[in-house]
Formats: C-alpha cells, structure tokens, sequence
C-alpha cells in the first residue's frame, strides 16, 4: 500500500515499509506505484528498478497488470535501462 491507511479498497501487501511510506520495501526497487483495484479488482502494480539492484537494469519498468477477469500479466520495460536486454526478462513476461 502506498501513503493510505489500509481500508477495503487498498491494503497493505508489503510493498512499502510501513502502512504511511511510499518507500519500497525492497532494496532492488527506487519506486513502486498500485493503480485500480478499488471498484472492480483491476489494476497494476509498477516497480521502478534503482536503490541496490545493477546498474545495468537501474530505471527498469516492471508492470504486473490484473484484470477484472482475476487474470495476470508482466511487462517489462527496459528502454531507460543501460544495458538491459530482453535475456533478463522473467518467464512469463513480455517486452513493453
């Protein structure tokens, strides 16, 4: 959850390291944004790569998106990344 108390439409699954922060709990991650999920269960979750991860994947996009359907999908967007190669790409995740 990002800067909101946790309540029925946004709860705390441990993105951040308290309920009121919007730093990421990772230290892989510089920035991580929830999207949606409020009226009809869609939405994305966003995590920017920076703090400790590589220098060669720092400012990747990672974008897990999720229907109302309940169905998952990753994208991944390594185009401000140094050196980022779609080789890095997780199983089951595409390129932006």
């Amino acid at each position: 959850m990002l800067s909101e108390e946790s309540s029925t439409s946004k709860e705390n699954i441990g993105l951040t390291s308290s309920e009121t922060s919007t730093k990421p709990r990772s230290n892989l991650m510089a920035s991580v944004e929830l999207t949606g999920f409020a009226d009809n269960g869609a939405g994305t979750i966003s995590a920017t790569l920076g703090n400790k991860a590589n220098k060669d994947i720092a400012k990747t996009v990672i974008t897990q998106e999720r229907t109302t359907d309940g169905v998952w999908t990753c994208k991944i967007d390594g185009s401000q990344a140094a050196k980022y190669k779609e080789k890095f790409n997780p199983t089951g995740c595409v390129k932006k």
